[in-house]
């Protein structure tokens, strides 16, 4: 008879290693989740990244003022009717 306890508690046993243990138990589970949660957040920050591209490729569609701005900002580029004039700090 206390064999046979013996016995079923190691095979109980053996049964909660593999389920809080083994690759395919419930610590994977949390890893799973946790990296889960992870590409969720990834993919939340690339959806709001794609948000704000797709906002500057229909600015850039609906006209040539965009050019405009984009070409003063970025290259420092002026109409021909304008005068450049760059100010710089007062010197020490």
């Amino acid at each position: 008879m206390r064999l046979t306890i013996l016995i079923a508690m190691l095979i109980v046993g053996s049964l909660q290693y593999k389920v809080w243990f083994s690759d395919v138990g419930f610590r994977a589970a949390q890893v799973l989740e946790a990296e889960l949660q992870a590409q969720k957040e990834k993919t939340a920050e690339l959806k709001a990244s794609n948000a704000v591209l797709e906002a500057e490729v229909m600015a850039l569609n609906s006209g040539t003022e965009v050019f405009e701005a984009r070409a003063r900002l970025v290259l420092g580029m002026v109409r021909q009717d304008e005068i450049f004039v760059l100010v710089g700090d007062a010197p020490r």
